[in-house]
């Protein structure tokens, strides 16, 4: 383990919200957004988080 990395800090802060929490903020983002690129930035995050992905790192990273 590195030192100055709270690995047990980090475990417990990505189980606290998982990926279905995320997605009204991305439906709400998505309804307000006019500029094309970033209507398809922010579609394909709403696509990788409805997949049951979550956009936080630590999320996926620390689950194991």
């Amino acid at each position: 383990m590195a030192p100055g990395i709270d690995v047990a800090g980090r475990r417990a802060a990505a189980t606290e919200v998982g990926p279905e929490e995320f997605l009204p903020w991305y439906e709400e983002q998505l309804a307000g957004a006019t500029d094309t690129d970033e209507r398809a930035q922010l579609q394909e995050l709403r696509d990788w988080v409805a997949a049951g992905n979550s956009p936080d790192s630590r999320w996926s990273a620390l689950q194991s």
